[in-house]
């Protein structure tokens, strides 16, 4: 993997993600980030508090690994249909779905992706969200 963190950050910036939250040091990069109208809509209905843990997205960049893991979450305000057709390769899958039963959330974990199949799926999710 060639990506950097300025990379990720310019995808993120992009994909119209705000950045909430930018460590970067010698072994990796963590950001925190949101898609802003999914976190006011959330801010609306359960408060300042519940919008950030319901919305907040992060991802580490482990430099010496070359390898991403991101955990995308967001408030869910219609019927989605979320395809992953970026994280499975060659019988290799790297992610796995998760539903909040307690709010309407969808997330997605990507464990050990390059920034290829993180790109693709934090497109595949804004699809999804937006």
């Amino acid at each position: 993997m060639t990506g950097t963190c300025d990379e990720i950050r310019e995808i993120l910036v992009k994909l119209g993600l705000k950045i909430t939250y930018d460590r970067e040091d010698e072994d990796r990069c963590i950001l925190n980030f949101v898609d802003e109208g999914a976190y006011r809509v959330a801010v609306r209905e359960f408060g300042e508090d519940d919008a950030k843990w319901i919305s907040t997205s992060t991802m580490i960049y482990d430099k010496r690994r070359r390898a991403i893991e991101a955990n995308l979450v967001s408030y869910l305000t219609k019927f989605c249909e979320l395809y992953l057709e970026g994280c499975c390769r060659d019988g290799d899958c790297l992610c796995r779905v998760h539903v909040d039963p307690e709010y309407p959330r969808i997330g997605v974990e990507l464990k050990g992706g390059d920034i290829e199949r993180f790109r693709g799926l934090v497109s595949d999710w804004l699809n999804c969200i937006r």
